[in-house]
């Protein structure tokens, strides 16, 4: 069975996002100052004189450090440090206040895919062998928007329908389907209604090619058949086939 196929397109969803409502943050422009840096000097007695005990400090934390003999024979370290110290020249300015718009709720889609009819006479396939003599191809057809159905030249265009040297063509007239017989492209008889149960068939004996429909007589070609052969198919609509 030959059918034509629909377009499917895949449209990605979107994630939920949630609400968050508007808010504004307030807040007073900072204070002016500057820092003031003072030399602060410690004094650690290392060696009492009167006792003859020292004791040990650590300098980390000094920026410098020195040491200094008293009078009375005691040792004494001094150690430096800058301390830095922030002085506020004038008081705070003005509030101000920024308002953020939140954001809007956001539902989730989730991903679909669509489906579409593809609309054109641009699917078709022909058979796989090719016969230079007497030859028949017999088929069903049903309900259908446009298929065409015959012989043409071995080796043509699978989707060309003025190749397609005898054919049928099946197609819906209003309310009805119908076919009609055509040959590279030209309509032969007049439309006539079809049953989707009928059997046909596409003979070709010696140079003379005819039509069936059931077993009976429907068209005899006054166009010769020469050559090599091939079974040819044309479908215009998605979802149109050849059984």
């Amino acid at each position: 069975m030959l059918t034509k196929s629909y377009r499917y397109e895949f449209i990605p969803g979107t994630a939920e996002v949630p609400y968050v409502a508007p808010y504004t943050v307030c807040q007073r422009e900072p204070a002016t100052g500057h820092y003031e840096t003072k030399l602060v000097t410690t004094s650690y007695l290392i060696y009492d004189a009167s006792t003859g005990i020292s004791y040990s400090y650590s300098t980390a934390g000094m920026d410098s450090w020195t040491v200094r003999d008293a009078d009375n024979g005691d040792i004494y370290l001094d150690a430096y440090r800058f301390v830095s110290t922030w002085v506020q020249d004038t008081a705070g300015g003005q509030m101000v206040c920024t308002t953020y718009p939140g954001q809007a709720y956001v539902a989730y889609v989730p991903s679909t895919t669509k489906t579409t009819l593809d609309v054109g006479w641009d699917a078709g396939a022909i058979s796989v062998d090719s016969q230079p003599g007497d030859c028949e191809v017999t088929f069903t057809m049903g309900d259908v928007v446009g298929a065409r159905v015959g012989l043409e030249p071995s080796a043509s265009d699978s989707t060309s329908l003025e190749v397609l040297t005898h054919a049928l063509y099946f197609y819906q007239d209003g309310a009805s389907n119908a076919y009609v017989v055509v040959e590279s492209g030209q309509a032969m008889t007049p439309p006539a209604a079809y049953d989707f149960d009928d059997a046909w068939a596409i003979r070709r004996v010696g140079a003379l090619v005819t039509y069936w429909c059931n077993g009976a007589l429907v068209y005899q070609s006054a166009a010769p058949s020469t050559g090599d052969l091939q079974v040819g198919g044309r479908l215009y609509s998605s979802g149109d086939a050849i059984a």
